[in-house]
């Protein structure tokens, strides 16, 4: 344990510095990097005197949560004064909309990513699930402003601001890449086609998005035909990440909470990343399966059937959806932090919107004809609409959103 300390100089520790640090620690290493030893070390402080000033790891964590937050709060400011002198249209919203995540992704990808880990952080820490909700309404501010000026209806900027919330995690994945790019543009431009009753631009499965998940297909080594011993692996690595994250994951925990030897793990997988891999196919296959079955005796159903019905079991009535999705997210983020498996994080992201989308399409009484594409974007927009938002909220947001898109 750290011992406290009086140094006079450590009312003059910068805490731009310190912060700065830690986010820049955690872009190349993750959450769980984020120590007061190793922020500590990479500051050129004492460990102690950084304990003395924050008493706690976790207390350094909620500082750093606000210190994001006031810069995000300086990048949307400085986006609202950039708009505000322009006079924009209707047809403005979707080009400005890409813009706007484009550069995001691009300029503030150390910010995002650890807001993005700081939002899952918060999931399984409730004394900091109030700063996620404080975070949500500056990008949600500035995305109704922009509604009002091109005259869309307000209701739907929530959806929309939560929506690009997730397009610039994909970039974030990513980055710089012919595929992301077109990706994101292809779905920012459905969501607004269907938002704004307009046919789609262009019907069909974003190429991109196919492209990028072909190289990662579960049902080509089905779970079922594993080994009895790596499937309780398995089943212990998901309950691992499940409630504490993929940080927790380690060959020791792993074999403590499966009773398998760490002969016998590294026999079955030969690295972690193979039992993420794994981890992450048995959370989606679960997900995916209790999804399905809300209307496995209903081989249709109507418009306002799937909005009242079958939507509100994605959300999670019991926290079980919301808690899958934040697994899915903690693994994708884990991923793609090492340039060997890049690539898997943008295949498992690709993944999401199956299931939706197999929804969607038993609707009987709509006139859209949905498609993949149709499917990610709405699971997506979900997601987006999950950060910050809970209970009767959440789902009267999720039922505006739906009564657009399903028209």
């Amino acid at each position: 344990m750290y011992q406290a300390s009086s140094d006079p100089d450590l009312k003059a520790l910068d805490d731009d510095h310190l912060f700065v640090t830690a986010a820049e620690l955690n872009a190349s290493d993750g959450l769980s990097s984020v120590t007061i030893r190793e922020v500590a070390k990479r500051a050129a402080i004492s460990p102690s005197g950084l304990l003395y000033k924050y008493k706690n790891r976790e207390t350094f964590l909620e500082n750093l949560f606000r210190w994001a937050i006031r810069q995000d709060e300086q990048n949307w400011a400085q986006k609202t004064q950039t708009f505000s002198n322009l006079t924009v249209t209707e047809a403005d919203l979707a080009p400005l909309s890409k813009a706007v995540v484009i550069n995001n992704a691009q300029q503030n990808r150390v910010l995002i990513t650890l807001l993005w880990d700081l939002q899952l952080h918060a999931e399984r820490h409730v004394a900091l699930k109030p700063l996620v909700r404080e975070w949500r309404q500056l990008d949600i501010k500035f995305w109704t402003g922009l509604f009002a000026a091109t005259g869309r209806p307000l209701p739907l900027a929530t959806g929309w601001a939560s929506a690009m919330l997730i397009f610039q995690r994909l970039l974030i994945l990513s980055p710089n890449t012919e595929t992301g790019l077109c990706w994101a543009n292809d779905a920012i431009q459905r969501l607004y086609d269907r938002l704004s009753d307009r046919p789609a631009t262009r019907p069909g499965d974003s190429i991109w998005r196919k492209a990028s998940e072909h190289i990662l297909d579960p049902a080509d080594t089905p779970e079922e035909n594993l080994a009895p011993t790596a499937q309780r692996i398995l089943s212990s690595a998901s309950e691992l990440i499940m409630s504490n994250g993929s940080a927790a994951l380690s060959h020791r925990a792993i074999a403590r909470d499966s009773g398998v030897s760490l002969s016998s793990l590294t026999h079955h997988f030969a690295s972690l990343d193979d039992i993420l891999i794994g981890a992450f196919s048995r959370i989606y296959e679960n997900a995916r399966q209790r999804a399905e079955s809300v209307h496995k005796n209903r081989p249709s159903y109507s418009r306002q059937e799937f909005i009242q019905k079958i939507v509100p079991n994605l959300s999670g009535p019991q926290k079980q959806e919301q808690t899958a999705s934040i697994a899915m997210d903690d693994i994708i983020l884990t991923a793609s932090r090492r340039k060997e498996s890049q690539p898997l994080a943008i295949a498992l992201f690709a993944m999401t919107g199956s299931t939706l989308f197999k929804l969607l399409s038993a609707i009987s009484d709509s006139e859209r004809q949905f498609d993949r594409l149709d499917g990610q974007v709405l699971r997506l927009t979900i997601s987006g609409l999950m950060c910050g938002h809970d209970g009767n909220e959440l789902d009267e947001l999720i039922e505006t959103l739906l009564n657009s898109y399903v028209i």
